[in-house]
């Protein structure tokens, strides 16, 4: 799934906290957007891409 064109898997329920898990690679990225109102966390939104060869030039720490 490209960045931008994410879906919606569980509908967010406003008095809940958010929570993102974040991780990288050397050539791709994915974030998953989560809430966790009962102790089940549910999926909101999951975001993932790769990088273009002028994003893989940079530092890890400088690409997210």
């Amino acid at each position: 799934m490209a960045l931008g064109n994410a879906r919606l898997f569980a509908p967010p329920d406003p008095q809940a906290k958010y929570c993102a898990h974040i991780d990288g690679s050397e050539s791709a990225l994915c974030v998953v957007l989560l809430q966790a109102p009962d102790t089940v966390e549910k999926v909101l939104v999951i975001f993932s891409g790769i990088l273009h060869n002028a994003e893989t030039q940079y530092p890890a720490y400088n690409r997210y």
